[in-house]
């Protein structure tokens, strides 16, 4: 074992030099602080005896004073007669020779000693008190704290502490009254023996004080003088002792350093080393010995090698080995490198590299050993032998193609995989990695050549590449190529490996996602998403051009859900692809069509100047959109409703969304306006907007709170004068509103959808009242009921019916259902319910026959049973329309139909439908709509009932 580092007698006198410095220095300051603290007593005892004389002073010259009576002056300046002694008798006095006197009181003549005083002796005295005669008399807030501690009971008060900038002692002591301060404080009540104030004394200090500092300074350099003595003596008495007993210490010094050579190398050495002696006994065990074999070195020294390192199979040819080299010198593995096994602590065996000396020893033999543990590199070769034919299996079944670039070379292989992906044959690919690139997409190749750049330069942790390469059938695939350098020590790259793979389909499946996203699946417009997008391009484009103007154009078709719901869905499908393609036959090539849902529709026109350009556009679009479309075997007739919100709006926009909202508030101000139309968004259309929603909110609670009641209008025979029947009319009594017209409130139900249930309603109601009266006047009264064409395509409708006329035992051919001409499509599921109902015996009214779509082939196909002429052709028979009216009466006729002529409002009017063979009329010439009790009045008045029929 190597000895313990010597403590040398250089560092044991530096280290007791050191102490001795530090006492003697703790010494010094401690004498200096003394001598300090002890300077300042002897200031403060000279200032305090000077105070304290001044006190005796004053004391005796006042005693003197007082003892000697009254005392007269002259009448000077300086001693005008005292206000305070004019009380006195005989305060002023007159010498024989006409000189004026005037009584002195005692403490104006010491207040006269205490100024000269001052001004010769620096010590100031003064009388204060806290009810001075004299306001000069009055105490500062030093001595006022002074007077109040001096009527508590104290004899002195003193303290240290700055006046007028300087430092001073102040001392205060009582001042008693006595029989002679009667004369002039007997008036303010006080009595012999009462304080009544104090002698205040201000002692300078700055005059001590400077001594003190002279002396300390004088002091201060004896002290030093004497500290750097005391240094120089340690300092050379050190020295002495150290040149002493260098020769010995550096003879240790000498030792110890070999000694720790030895240790040092022992313990850094990254190989175990074991040195044995003859015997096979471990003499010396390093630390990397110790992590190796898993022993400490107290295990293992002195123990026989072979027992704890060497394999049992192993351990008998190791003991030949050292007894044949100890007997005749003959050694296989001295002085050689041999690859072999050791066993740890555990149990374990390991691979090792082993290297043997021999130790010339003159007493005895000594053996050392260098062992390195090859764990690691067996296994890494043994990896490497595996990964080798991995990567044999892999290029010969992988199905992506793996490629292997020498970057010294500047060879590539490329497996056969790789070369069946590009369509190559073996001959055809040369090895040069300009081959490769050559056959990327010219638009893709920069960005590939980057990617390999920045690999390369160590930017990139591996290379990956989504790009086109060209195969040989004329066509780009897409691949993956994906790649990771191998570098040497200094982190130079020397080959790049990896693989390519066909990503054809997943791009193009992604591809088909990316449209997906922003195009509607049903027309391939854009969808809402895409078009809000362009649409904010717009927007910040028109904030940084001032002269870039645009427009959105909101559409939704007029009737699609009556299509949609009557036809079927794939019909109304069919009719949305037909929309959107006639759409973008109507727009330029730049503006943007899109599906944003359902029925709804939008164009952004971009860079034009004036409205008119949208509002043109929109004419066209109504134009185009409101011919026939071919939907399967049938022709349907459609129509749209437009909003405009133009980009030169005043009030500004900042977003997409807000234009699309503003141009969908137009367009339901169109819809509300009659459809078909289009309407330019306008700032208090918002306002319209919500009027409308607050009257739909309100129409969903209407049926539920009795606000909705029907009003009859009474139908006449003009042939006997007599009621035929009544025509059910809805109103609404709006709690804030009041009364309200079905046109306020009924477009409001169609497009909300509240039509069907209000439709149920007024049905039920209406053959509830019809029942009612025929019960109690005729049993041949008829009622005209309103179905609207959402409520007309229930499949629940016939159904509906028949159980109303079970429940109320009405006749069936009482009830007539009244259809506007737009809901008689020509299309078999529209006929297939008209005949359901017509089977039940129910009357079938085409209303305000001869405005829309009327044609001859609806009345012979449909079985309809009476036709309702319109009022507007009623109010043209003066003026002309007499012919018009008789030929719809006598196209009835002929087909053997009822004719109600509506809206007859003058006698006038009645005589010529009379003429014309209309015997059916109703209008205010007859009777204006009534309430049912009102019904009830008139029919028990006027007799008018049903009669003959």
């Amino acid at each position: 074992m190597s000895p313990p580092p010597l403590k040398t007698s250089r560092s044991h006198v530096v280290r007791y030099a050191a102490i001795l410095a530090l006492a003697w220095t703790v010494t010094i300051i401690v004498l200096v602080l003394w001598d300090s603290h002890q300077d300042r007593r002897i200031t403060e005892d000279l200032a305090f005896s000077e105070g304290n004389i001044h006190f005796d002073k004053d004391q005796a010259f006042r005693q003197w004073v007082n003892s000697h009576g009254r005392i007269y002056v002259p009448v000077t300046e300086e001693n005008p007669p005292n206000p305070y002694l004019a009380h006195v008798p005989e305060q002023i006095i007159k010498s024989p020779s006409g000189q004026v006197f005037t009584l002195l009181n005692p403490a104006s003549t010491i207040r006269q000693i205490e100024t000269r005083f001052s001004k010769l002796y620096g010590v100031a005295g003064r009388i204060t008190g806290l009810q001075p005669l004299r306001p000069e008399n009055a105490p500062d807030p030093w001595e006022r704290n002074a007077l109040a501690q001096l009527r508590e009971g104290a004899e002195q008060i003193h303290e240290f502490t700055q006046f007028n900038g300087q430092p001073f002692l102040r001392l205060m002591r009582p001042m008693v009254i006595q029989e002679e301060c009667l004369l002039c404080h007997g008036q303010q009540g006080f009595e012999v023996g009462e304080i009544n104030g104090g002698v205040s004394i201000s002692v300078p200090m700055e005059g001590y004080l400077a001594r003190e500092q002279k002396e300390q300074f004088e002091r201060n350099v004896s002290f030093t003088f004497l500290w750097l003595l005391g240094l120089i003596g340690i300092g050379v008495g050190g020295r002495r002792l150290q040149v002493h007993d260098h020769g010995r210490v550096s003879a240790l010094e000498q030792v110890r350093q070999g000694e720790a050579r030895k240790r040092a190398i022992l313990d850094s050495a990254l190989d175990c080393i074991i040195t044995i002696d003859g015997d096979d006994r471990v003499l010396e065990f390093n630390p990397a010995a110790e992590r190796v074999f898993g022993y400490s070195r107290n295990q293992i020294i002195g123990r026989e090698l072979a027992e704890m390192l060497i394999p049992p199979h192993l351990r008998e040819y190791h003991r030949q080995g050292l007894r044949r080299y100890l007997a005749n010198g003959e050694a296989k593995v001295m002085g050689r490198r041999i690859e072999t096994t050791a066993l740890r602590a555990d149990g374990e065996t390991f691979p090792v590299e082993l290297a043997i000396t021999h130790v010339e020893r003159t007493e005895r033999p000594l053996f050392t050993a260098y062992i390195r543990d090859i764990s690691d590199q067996v296994e890494a070769e043994h990896a490497l032998r595996e990964s080798e034919e991995r990567y044999a299996l892999a290029a010969r079944g992988a199905n992506d193609g793996l490629w292997d670039w020498n970057l010294v070379t500047d060879r590539v292989y490329y497996s056969e995989r790789y070369q069946d992906l590009l369509g190559l044959k073996q001959q055809e690919h040369t090895a040069s990695p300009e081959h490769w690139l050559e056959r990327i997409h010219p638009q893709d190749r920069l960005e590939v050549t980057a990617d390999l750049e920045a690999h390369l330069a160590d930017a990139s942790a591996h290379f990956a590449s989504e790009h086109r390469v060209w195969h040989e059938d004329g066509a780009y695939r897409w691949v993956l190529a994906r790649g990771l350098a191998v570098r040497d020590e200094t982190g130079k790259p020397y080959r790049l490996a990896g693989s390519l793979s066909d990503v054809t389909e997943r791009r193009v499946a992604e591809e088909q996602l990316r449209h997906d996203a922003f195009h509607d699946a049903l027309t391939g417009l854009s969808n809402r998403a895409l078009f809000l997008d362009h649409l904010d391009i717009a927007v910040r484009r028109a904030q940084r051009v001032s002269h870039y103007r645009f427009a959105v154009l909101f559409l939704d078709l007029d009737r699609f859900k009556l299509i949609n719901d009557g036809l079927g869905h794939l019909a109304g499908d069919e009719l949305l692809v037909t929309t959107g393609r006639r759409l973008a036959e109507c727009v330029r090539p730049d503006d943007t069509v899109a599906r944003l849902g359902g029925d709804e529709f939008a164009v952004l026109v971009e860079d034009i100047e004036e409205l008119e350009t949208a509002e043109e556009l929109a004419r066209q679009i109504i134009d185009m959109l409101s011919r026939p479309v071919s939907v399967g075997a049938q022709r349907v007739t459609t129509t749209c409703s437009i909003g405009i919100a133009w980009s030169r709006n005043s009030t500004g926009y900042s977003r997409g969304e807000e234009l699309l909202r503003d141009a969908d508030t137009a367009m339901y101000q169109a819809k509300l306006q009659g459809k078909a139309r289009y309407a330019v968004f306008e700032t208090g259309m918002h306002l319209k907007v919500l009027s409308q929603l607050q009257l739909e909110n309100d129409l969903r609670g209407a049926l539920d709170r009795g606000e909705l009641h029907l009003a009859y209008q009474p139908i006449i025979n003009l042939n006997n004068g007599r009621v035929y029947g009544f025509e059910a009319l809805l109103r609404w009594m709006h709690p804030e509103r009041g009364q309200l017209s079905p046109l306020d409130f009924i477009p409001v139900a169609e497009e909300s959808g509240l039509i069907v249930p209000i439709g149920r309603w007024v049905l039920k109601e209406a053959c509830r009242q019809l029942q009612k009266w025929q019960a109690q006047f005729d049993p041949w009264l008829s009622m005209s009921i309103n179905v609207s064409p959402m409520q007309f395509t229930e499949a629940s409708l016939s159904e509906t019916v028949a159980k109303l006329l079970q429940q109320l035992q009405l006749s069936p051919e009482t009830v007539k259902l009244e259809l506007t001409e737009s809901t008689l499509l020509d299309n078999e599921d529209v006929s297939s319910r008209l005949h359901a109902l017509r089977d039940l015996g129910v009357g079938l009214c085409i209303d305000d026959f001869g405005t829309g779509y009327s044609a001859m082939s609806y009345l012979h196909r449909f079985p309809v049973t009476v036709l309702k002429v319109d009022r507007a052709f009623v109010s043209r028979l003066v003026s002309g329309g007499k012919e018009t009216v008789a030929t719809i009466v006598a196209l009835a006729d002929s087909l053997g139909l009822e004719v109600i002529a509506e809206g007859v409002e003058t006698g006038i009017q009645a005589d010529l439908l009379r003429t014309v063979g209309c015997r059916l009329v109703q209008g205010h010439y007859f009777s204006r709509a009534l309430s049912a009790g009102e019904i009830g009045s008139f029919l028990e008045e006027s007799l008018w009932c049903a009669g003959s029929r």
